[in-house]
């Protein structure tokens, strides 16, 4: 495929045709005499495994092997990841490859778990930079007709046509942000000085009409 760019679009197509993980098949690339092997996505509900993922111990910091600056981890150390995956499609991104295309949202009560679990950290600044993910508000968003997603290898939900069947409605993430800016006890509570502050989520709601 190195050489072929059109082997190499044909590889492409097929990774992204196999995205849903309610009808994906285990693609397999041979090499000489290895092979790699991705099998499809698992399909268990995504609220409940994100929700044990994030009650898992974690401090929120770099691995200690790191010593120097990473500036990535600079830019979402304050952030709150509450969605992963993207029903886009866009032919630029390959985040439809890597995180799948049926959208997995976090509860809310484990968003703010998290968020009272900063506000607690002595070396928080004070301000979320963002409540979200890796694309757009599309938390709590999916098919509305779970037949037809079990069936769905259409590769965007908003291109070239929006499908009807998409549920797009940006109450659940409006509803996330406000929580998130509420003042808690927990905050009170917490020994830093930052903490004592409102939460206020930079990131904003979607304009979409809801």
């Amino acid at each position: 495929m190195k050489a072929d760019k059109l082997a190499f679009a044909e590889a492409t197509r097929i990774i992204h045709i196999n995205t849903n993980p309610f009808n994906a098949k285990t693609l397999i690339q041979h090499h000489e005499r290895q092979a790699i092997v991705v099998n499809p996505r698992r399909c268990q509900s995504p609220t409940k495994r994100w929700t044990a993922f994030y009650d898992c111990r974690n401090n929120r910091r770099p691995h200690s092997s790191y010593k120097e600056l990473i500036p990535a981890y600079e830019m979402i150390k304050d952030s709150v990841t509450i969605m992963r995956g993207c029903f886009g499609g866009c032919t630029f991104c390959s985040i439809t490859a890597h995180q799948g295309r049926v959208m997995q949202s976090r509860s809310q009560e484990s968003v703010l778990k998290e968020v009272r679990k900063m506000a607690a950290d002595p070396e928080f600044s004070g301000v979320i930079s963002d409540i979200g993910g890796p694309t757009a508000n599309m938390y709590q968003m999916r098919c509305s007709r779970p037949e037809v997603e079990a069936k769905c290898k259409r590769l965007s939900c908003v291109h070239p046509n929006h499908l009807q069947a998409l549920g797009n409605r940006p109450r659940p993430a409006r509803r996330a942000h406000g929580a998130a800016r509420a003042p808690s006890p927990a905050f009170a509570r917490s020994s830093s000085p930052a903490a004592s502050a409102w939460i206020w989520p930079s990131s904003r709601p979607s304009t979409w009409r809801s």
